[in-house]
């Protein structure tokens, strides 16, 4: 069962997720926090071409402007970790 951010029970992954859903720039740890996330996430069941690449860039995120380029591309794939 892929672990989406709502099932997260220490609390510390859903403020994250709203600041970055209310538009907010994400601090270091808060990207920290979103990349453990998205690591986790992208264990899933998922296939096809980019997945790979989504994977690998998942280390690489700096900012929150690379983790917003990294959520559209992930939705253009069909996949959506949020």
């Amino acid at each position: 069962m892929t672990l989406y951010w709502q099932h997260e029970a220490s609390g510390v992954l859903a403020p994250v997720i709203g600041k970055y859903l209310g538009g907010s720039e994400l601090s270091e740890d808060e990207l920290a926090t979103m990349r453990a996330y998205l690591r986790r996430w992208m264990l899933g069941p998922w296939a096809g071409a980019g997945v790979g690449e989504l994977r690998r860039r998942v280390e690489r995120l700096e900012s929150t402007a690379e983790l917003r380029a990294w959520f559209a591309d992930a939705v253009y794939l069909g996949i959506d970790p949020l």
